[in-house]
């Protein structure tokens, strides 16, 4: 079989650990911008310290789009499982993962699931749109198309409305679903894990599930807490507060069960990028970028300043990184500390001049902004 052209390589910025990789088109949308450093720069920054020089790394990708995150981690050798319920996105998953060398995707392992609370069928939606051949999500897919689980069945059981979205144009279909600790538990028992989390053996989890991670962390909660408390899985979260309105307190129902789980952890973390990139003028290499966004961990006070965050933010959604020790962080990074409000402050204030202020970290993602080249 032919090799792809040297056109469809992405290859981060130098600043990066890995080398690049494979896709189908890597003109379209997200591979343009990983590869000028500008999508979500400090996932990969993350990925490096948490994955690099560790032996045997696991990463779990839950949500995984059309594999941004699994092809970066598995680029860095981490074994890698992979899982989509979008039937479109998990598609040019499978697409992009051929792409790679026989090594490369032998790192891999997809699953096109929907990873929840609940063992079973989940029924799935995105808007009608998306689904038309001509739309730019057909072609590149999207990476926010999926809605939270609109209902789940679990196996001889009646099927459980869920509702969390409305409008007759909607494209719906049906999926397998899988309770967060029955997947990592089959995940652990076939990755060579031992069964059982390993601080000797890094084993990440990344999960970007559109609204689902309050009942999916839910579910786990007892598999995480009898963990050993440093060998708990580093877990990298976009959270989505924002989906949930304060009205009937859907909110503080978010809150409550995301944090329940957060609270297993010592170090919790806004996870986002410094307000300007740093580029090496000495690092030259033809067809990589010698600037980067570097990433910047706020560090909450604890887990009642993330609820509180939360509870206040006009934010659809953030990044949230959870882990037991900064020690478990094999690369340097920027780190700083979310402050708490003075009496003359709102908690949203306090927030806003950490992040926002000092760092841009409200800023998720950077699409229209492009890096200089030196």
């Amino acid at each position: 079989m032919a090799m792809p052209s040297h056109l469809e390589i992405v290859q981060p910025p130098l600043a990066y650990a890995s080398p690049g990789f494979r896709v189908a088109n890597a003109s379209a949308s997200p591979w343009d911008k990983m590869h000028a450093g500008v999508w979500e720069p400090y996932t990969f920054e993350l990925l490096d310290s948490l994955l690099i020089s560790q032996e045997h790394p696991v990463f779990v990708d839950i949500g995984a789009f059309v594999g941004p995150l699994s092809l970066y981690a598995a680029s860095l050798n981490a074994t890698v499982f992979a899982a989509e319920a979008d039937v479109e996105n998990f598609a040019l998953l499978l697409k992009n993962i051929r792409e790679n060398s026989d090594g490369l995707r032998a790192r891999i392992s997809s699953h096109l699931l929907a990873v929840s609370n609940v063992t079973g069928v989940a029924r799935m939606s995105k808007p009608s749109e998306a689904d038309s051949p001509n739309s730019a999500a057909h072609k590149t897919g999207s990476s926010s198309a999926v809605s939270i689980l609109e209902t789940i069945r679990s196996a001889g059981a009646a099927e459980e409305a869920t509702p969390r979205s409305s409008g007759p144009a909607r494209q719906w279909w049906t999926v397998p679903s899988m309770a967060l600790p029955l997947y990592l538990q089959e995940l652990l028992d076939n990755s060579g894990a031992g069964g059982g989390f390993s601080r000797s053996r890094p084993f990440v989890v990344s999960m970007d599930i559109e609204g689902a991670e309050s009942e999916a962390l839910q579910a786990a909660f007892a598999m995480v807490a009898a963990a050993e408390e440093s060998a708990r899985p580093p877990l990298i979260l976009e959270m989505h507060p924002g989906f949930f309105p304060h009205e009937g307190g859907g909110r503080a129902r978010y809150v409550a069960s995301t944090c329940r789980v957060l609270a297993l952890y010592r170090k919790l973390y806004f996870l986002g990028r410094d307000h300007q990139p740093r580029c090496d003028a000495g690092q030259k290499d033809h067809g990589r970028s010698n600037c980067h966004w570097p990433a910047v961990l706020a560090e909450f006070e604890s887990v009642h300043s993330v609820a509180a965050f939360m509870m206040t933010t006009t934010q659809d959604a953030f990044m949230l990184h959870a882990i037991h020790s900064a020690d478990q962080h094999h690369r340097p990074l920027i780190y700083t500390q979310v402050e708490m409000p003075t009496p003359q402050q709102s908690i949203e204030d306090a927030h806003h001049k950490t992040l926002a202020d000092g760092h841009l970290l409200n800023i998720r993602t950077l699409y229209g902004v492009s890096l200089p080249v030196i």
